[in-house]
């Protein structure tokens, strides 16, 4: 029993001894390097935020970027800390009073470089988009992961971001996520600019002439290509928004949508194709005469404000746009030379303007469909159930122009991987013969005379033009009281030897005013003038 009292008290005495020597050694090492094992412990929980600064750039045929144009200073505030006071932007107060209260770190762009703050560290960026953006549809967003949100940063977001550089901005966290202020916050990365890139089809220059004769309509599109080869040296939707103030776009119906690549009702100048299945079947002499409307099966389909044209052929039927005349035409062509023409010059299928970068396909009545005359007759004069894209449009202006001959639009030229050029498989594809050379050649006659003395004299520049308008019906009542129309020009310049196709949209307009054919004339003589043309 001694013995068994004896071995008790020594093992307590062991415990006891063990306890007070580890105590004391946690006490030394509290007391000596205490700071160091407490940030150790709290960077086993930290917090991080990566900020992508350099994408591959995105330039136009000749490498002038588009992107990543202006330098910025970025701010990264310990919002626990902070002293510096509003030195950012009001829009961004929000977003910086939400930081502070959820004790999280806050980047923001700064209006200016700050030194001695503190809580406040400055990184030297890249602004993605500029001030004055251009292309901004054609090119797109990001989101906030920086990935492509639209556009061609959505199209080629693995290969814009395949070799980009960073900004890591890291802090110790507490559970919540918040800054657990004094230990300051670590930077690391650099943001070199990208060496690789994007390049596009779009000429600068002749945007930026796009873009501000774009003005003039609110809502719609335009695009200018080359009658050759099919490049889209300028892309413009209306109305237009700028990338890092998607909420202000929210307010503005449509912004956010690129017009080029959406369907709209055709009108007058799908007459073009009517025009084109004719000559394709041998016809070449036509003639009607107009009493203001023409009766199909039970309908009565009118001329615009029913006006009496008399006595028609094909050049006079083209300059005053009359409905009664093609519709004859389109029902003497049938549903199945109409579909198959509409198909060769591009109307119902989808394009593909770069890799994965779609415009939608339209619509076009099926061919029992069109075995109803009054289907056909819409048909023929660019009404019904047609819907067509400015792409599509711009597309078969680019065959007419370019003698019957199809050069696939395309936007994209192709990208640059460390110095190493790879082409888009949509550039310079090859080409395919779709009208025969007279009718080509015929109806650019004919588009020369709606400029001259038609419908087109007020788009008609200084160098001379061919042209087709349109006034589409929508069938939409604006606040007025008044039917709005989709007023359309699609053309080529100049008269001799074509060099540019352009089409112009302008949406919801008035029917009474020929909205589209001013931009028309303005960006083809600015062109002009740019590169010497007479």
């Amino acid at each position: 029993m001694i013995f068994l009292r004896k071995r008790l008290f020594l093992s307590i005495f062991i415990i006891f001894a063990f306890s007070a020597s580890t105590f004391a050694r946690l006490s030394l090492i509290a007391l000596f390097s205490g700071p160091s094992f407490y940030e150790r412990a709290l960077s086993q929980q930290s917090s991080s935020v990566i900020y992508y600064t350099s994408r591959a750039v995105i330039t136009d045929r000749h490498g002038v970027p588009l992107t990543d144009t202006e330098s910025s200073v970025l701010g990264v505030i310990d919002t626990l800390v902070y002293e510096g006071g509003a030195l950012f932007d009001s829009k961004y107060e929000s977003y910086f009073e939400s930081a502070v209260a959820s004790h999280a770190t806050a980047i923001i762009p700064l209006k200016a470089r700050q030194e001695n703050i503190k809580g406040l560290w400055c990184l030297e960026t890249l602004t993605r988009y500029s001030k004055d953006q251009l292309a901004v549809h054609l090119i797109g967003s990001l989101n906030g992961n920086g990935d492509g949100e639209s556009g061609l940063e959505y199209a080629f977001n693995s290969f814009l971001r395949k070799n980009e550089k960073k900004y890591s901005v890291s802090y110790s966290s507490d559970s919540a996520g918040g800054i657990i202020s004094g230990l300051g916050i670590n930077i690391t990365g650099n943001a070199e600019p990208s060496r690789d890139s994007l390049i596009l089809t779009i000429d600068s220059d002749i945007q930026k002439i796009a873009e501000n004769a774009a003005m003039q309509i609110e809502s719609g599109a335009v695009i200018v290509a080359r009658v050759q080869t099919g490049e889209i040296v300028a892309a413009v939707s209306r109305p237009s928004y700028h990338p890092y103030d998607i909420g202000a776009a929210l307010e503005k119906e449509g912004a956010l949508t690129n017009k080029c690549l959406m369907p709209f009702n055709a009108g007058s100048a799908f007459k073009l194709v009517t025009l084109a299945a004719f000559l394709e079947s041998g016809g070449s002499e036509f003639n009607y005469n107009c009493g203001g409307s023409i009766e199909v099966g039970n309908s009565e389909i009118g001329c615009y404000l029913r006006k009496h044209h008399g006595e028609l052929d094909v050049a006079s039927a083209l300059c005053v746009s009359c409905n009664g005349f093609f519709i004859k035409m389109g029902l003497l062509n049938g549903a199945e030379k109409m579909l198959e023409t509409a198909k060769a010059l591009g109307f119902g299928a989808s394009s593909e303007l770069a890799s994965g970068y779609f415009s939608s396909q339209g619509s076009l009545a099926s061919k029992s469909e069109l075995g109803f005359d009054a289907e056909l007759a819409n048909m023929s004069m660019g009404q019904g159930r047609l819907l067509v894209t400015p792409v599509q449009m711009a597309q078969m202006t680019q065959i007419i122009a370019n003698g019957g001959v199809k050069a696939p639009l395309c936007v994209a030229v192709g990208t640059v991987e460390n110095g190493v050029f790879q082409k888009d498989r949509c550039f310079d594809t090859e080409k395919e013969r779709v009208l025969s050379p007279n009718t080509a050649q015929t109806i650019c006659d004919l588009m020369e005379t709606v400029s001259e003395s038609g419908t087109g004299k007020k788009a008609n520049p200084f160098c001379g033009s061919g042209t087709k308008t349109s006034t589409a019906e929508t069938g939409i009542m604006n606040e007025s009281g008044k039917y709005t129309v989709q007023s359309w020009i699609t053309g080529f310049f100049p008269k001799d030897a074509p060099r540019y196709v352009i089409t112009v949209l302008a949406e919801n307009a008035d029917p009474k005013i020929s909205s589209s054919s001013p931009v028309f004339k303005e960006i083809s003589e600015n062109i002009a003038r740019l590169e010497n043309i007479s």
